[in-house]
């Protein structure tokens, strides 16, 4: 029988790595207070990417050992060994969430906060989050709380994966010596490493909150673990001092990193390397008992009980720092946190204890038919649950909708009094403006989408289909109405501020037969000549983009209109902004450009900014409909470079519209105009807001002279 240790006064099984127990301990600890205390931890983020060294480490050893032993790989009885550990706790938690995102959430949360549950329940959250990321109307969204579920979703994907890869290596040399097996593994790790590494680097330079969230970026992470199960680490293990020394310079690495780098670290890209090399360290050191290693902290009960609860712990962290503030209908304190470090500390403790320690030694479960017959079930009846608040939120749009169709505009070109935009024309004649319309509450202004607004369910056109295509050796992608023969092409280019454009422009196309070309990239405004102080803003991808869509567009036919906006109010929001004048600048050197080859021009104005709170949140939360949420003119906007530049352009062919007089009176700016919400986040026009601004957008564009 193999022998059984006895560790800090507890049975322990053979084999029994305490330094890795460790190693969560710590990679758990500094990920929850990260979450919990981010201005003060604000590089605890790297504990994800510790979580992932281990687990490369861990799993490749153990697929090692299986294929050493029996010669091949059972892949059917490793995957329901993986379903048995990781499943249950996860759906437990995620089945919680779900239910107090629908007893405590505002309604105008629910999609987000329950499209992610079902991502996370399928194991592709981070790929939502990650295409979310670059999505010009996504990226403003609330953190949902399953939002941590993205780690989880990678290594689900690496474990898929990574069995069948090393199983083709063993098919492949199955008549070849174990030393040249070994090379080869060795080989096939060492250039997914290398080439995941390449590709992390450069993604996390051209768009880094892409990269964080993808999987090619963090594979190398877990090559590296499985480089290091490789590894022949016998000489380190008789060199206890030095094991010791390694091992205290891994965690020094390790905490290091989570107290150095920040939220505009490039992560993960080469910097991870640090964290990552930490780990390695201290997993290769091992547990010596030499005087200079941290054998003492790292066999320390509390350190060993965190990391044995780890999994639990992180599952149950986060959900209560996203919803506890809708309960308490305020900011958590001190307090707050600590209460919740408490309280997901017991839940990891019963959750351990009840859920996953039952369900994976239970020899009931053993059989595989059994665990994936449970796991399939199960997990379609979570995600079954999460379709009803979904459904609720499709009847109430029909509803809206269907209000909008017979109550709305009738043309694009043409006001409808006291309807959206138009109700601040004639303020006196609107009393009821900023009075929420039933129908048109804050779940559906976050389901506003950004085009057919106002438009039947179902309704289909030419104009509203696109076509994408990336232009040859440049950084600019096209998309395209494909409408022939149009009156006019208009061509769109901006960030999401222009995106937002859209409803407005195509209920235009629609009646007019327009063509629209749309150009944009995501927190990257179209002006140039100046330094932002937006992070996005300041990389690769956007700098090419400006440049290359200068030029594009330079290029196109100088019969096309172009129609042009830009997030201005956000550099306010951020320490160190360039002058009005700079941006003006940038602004006004991109349209002489485009009006210096022929173009016709219409700039148009950014919109009042909510820089803490969601709008439809807001509103949700007052319990009002009677002009909730306004805030006072100062607070919402400032100066608008756009303006500023625009009063500056005499030339004929340009024309600009001002957004702010339909946001905001002389001393406010209104969250309902009009009966509608306006903003979707805390920058973004709802679809339905935007359309009614069609008429005055239609004016600037007719004060045009003709090509």
């Amino acid at each position: 029988m193999p022998e059984t240790r006895v560790h800090a006064q507890r049975v322990v099984p053979p084999g029994f790595r305490p330094e890795i127990q460790a190693l969560r301990a710590v990679s758990v600890m500094l990920v929850v207070l990260f979450h919990l205390w981010p201005n003060q931890l604000r590089g605890g983020y790297v504990g994800v990417d510790i979580f992932f060294v281990i687990s490369g480490y861990l799993i490749t050893s153990h697929l090692l050992r299986e294929s050493a032993s029996t010669g091949t790989i059972k892949l059917s009885q490793f995957y329901a060994r993986r379903l048995r550990r990781l499943l249950p706790a996860a759906l437990v938690v995620l089945v919680t969430t779900l239910v107090a995102v629908v007893l405590f959430v505002p309604k105008s949360l629910w999609e987000l906060f329950v499209t992610e549950i079902m991502a996370s329940a399928v194991s592709v959250q981070n790929w939502v989050l990650a295409f979310n990321a670059v999505d010009y109307f996504a990226e403003d969204n609330a953190a949902s709380p399953v939002q941590h579920y993205w780690s989880l979703s990678v290594e689900e994907q690496f474990y898929l994966v990574w069995p069948l890869m090393i199983l083709a290596v063993l098919v492949a040399t199955r008549a070849a010596r174990p030393e040249t097996r070994r090379r080869v593994l060795v080989a096939v790790f060492g250039a997914v490493f290398a080439a995941s590494l390449v590709y992390s680097i450069i993604a996390t330079a051209e768009a880094q909150q892409f990269a964080y969230f993808a999987t090619p970026a963090h594979a190398w992470e877990f090559a590296a673990g499985g480089l290091l199960a490789l590894a022949p680490l016998g000489r380190l293990g008789r060199r206890p001092r030095l094991s010791g020394i390694a091992s205290w310079g891994g965690f020094a690495l390790i905490i290091g990193s989570a107290l150095l780098f920040t939220g505009e670290t490039a992560f993960p890209g080469y910097i991870a390397l640090i964290p990552v090399a930490g780990a390695i360290l201290v997993i290769a050191a091992g547990s010596t008992q030499s005087a200079l290693s941290p054998r003492r902290l790292v066999e320390w009960r509390p350190v060993q009980f965190v990391g044995d609860i780890s999994y639990s712990l992180y599952l149950w962290h986060w959900a209560p720092i996203v919803i506890l503030p809708f309960v308490l209908d305020r900011e958590l304190s001190s307090v707050d946190k600590v209460a919740i470090l408490i309280a997901a500390l017991a839940l990891a403790v019963v959750t351990k204890r009840f859920v996953e320690d039952p369900v994976r030694r239970s020899k009931r479960l053993m059989p595989r038919r059994l665990t994936y017959s449970l796991a399939a079930v199960l997990t379609l009846a979570l995600v079954a649950g999460s379709v009803t608040p979904i459904a609720i939120l499709d009847s109430n749009k029909r509803g809206a909708v269907d209000f909008l169709t017979s109550h709305g505009q009738t043309s694009a070109m043409t006001t409808a009094t006291c309807f959206g935009a138009a109700a601040m024309d004639t303020p006196a004649e609107c009393e009821l403006s900023h009075t929420l319309t039933p129908f048109l509450g804050p779940e559906f202004a976050t389901r506003s989408a950004a085009v057919t607004s106002l438009r039947p369910l179902g309704f289909k056109s030419p104009s509203y289909s696109f076509e994408c295509t990336h232009v040859a050796d440049s950084s600019v992608t096209t998309c395209d109405s494909g409408v022939t023969n149009p009156t006019e092409t208009i061509v769109l280019v901006g960030d999401s501020h222009a995106n937002h454009l859209l409803s407005p422009l195509l209920a235009l196309a629609d009646e007019l037969d327009w063509r629209i070309i749309r150009l944009m990239e995501t927190s990257c405004r179209p002006a140039i000549g100046y330094t932002s102080n937006v992070p996005a803003e300041l990389t690769k991808r956007c700098q090419n983009w400006k440049g290359d869509v200068v030029d594009y567009v330079a290029s196109l036919p100088s019969s096309y209109i172009v129609v042009t906006s830009g997030a201005t109010q956000g550099y306010h929001l951020l320490p160190d902004a360039p002058s009005t004048g700079a941006i003006a600048d940038g602004f006004l050197n991109v349209w002489n450009e485009w009006l210096g080859t022929g173009h016709r021009v219409v700039a148009i104005s950014d919109v009042p900014a909510y820089p803490t709170t969601s709008v439809p949140t807001c509103i949700d939360a007052s319990h009002a409909v009677d002009d909730p949420c306004a805030r006072p003119r100062g607070d919402a906007i400032v100066d608008d470079p756009i303006l500023v530049a625009a009063a500056t352009v005499s030339d004929d062919r340009f024309a600009a519209v001002d957004l702010y007089p339909h946001f905001c009176d002389e001393t406010q700016c209104h969250a309902i105009v009009g009966g509608i919400i306006t903003l979707k986040d805390t920058n973004h026009m709802t679809g339905t807001f935007s359309e009614t601004l069609s008429p005055y957008i239609y004016d600037a564009i007719a004060s045009l002279p003709a090509a």
